[in-house]
């Protein structure tokens, strides 16, 4: 049996709301990411790209759009915006990263700031902890790049793919209940 939470607000919870916005925020542009590398392989069948993303990291999939979006647009202005978008993708994953994998030490009573804590070991810097004051307001400006990139994604792919549209809504269908195996 569990213990009844305390009474009043945790002076973390507006953090703790934030970074839960930022993983759900990566996890849609790890989704649509997804969604583009199956289209970019197999625009006909929206079953393929789920089988062919799947099993593949957010790492993954963003080598595998880089690797297979050349193939499918030459113009090499949009191979600079591609480099850009590959570039900010990776900053964010550290950022989220970064985030994600922290502890939180609750600052003073009342605030809701607090220190995040990374503790790392490496054999050729041994043990490193990381403290860095964290504000609900900075991890909130980290989901808004997150959402940025989602848009930046659409200005890759939209120009150029006139039925990544109709492709997406049939990828994400599979998500529909009923679709459930």
């Amino acid at each position: 049996m569990s213990e009844a939470p305390p009474s009043g607000d945790d002076p973390l919870d507006p953090l703790r709301r934030e970074l839960g916005a930022l993983s759900i925020e990566l996890s849609h542009l790890e989704t649509y990411l997804g969604c583009a590398v199956g289209y970019l392989a197999n625009s006909a069948e929206p079953r393929i790209g789920h089988i062919l993303v799947a099993p593949l990291s957010l790492r993954a999939r963003a080598d595998t759009f880089s690797a297979l979006y050349p193939e499918r647009v030459t113009e090499q202005e949009t191979h600079e915006q591609l480099r850009a978008f590959r570039s900010e993708l990776q900053q964010a994953e550290e950022a989220r990263n970064t985030l994600i994998h922290s502890l939180y030490w609750p600052g003073a009573v009342g605030a809701t700031m607090a220190t995040r804590i990374k503790t790392t070991a490496k054999a050729k810097h041994g043990l490193k902890l990381q403290f860095e004051y964290l504000t609900p307001e900075f991890v909130a400006e980290k989901t808004t790049a997150l959402k940025a990139l989602t848009n930046a994604l659409d200005d890759l792919m939209l120009p150029h793919f006139g039925d990544f549209s109709n492709y997406t809504a049939l990828f994400y269908g599979f998500f529909a209940p009923e679709n459930a195996a």
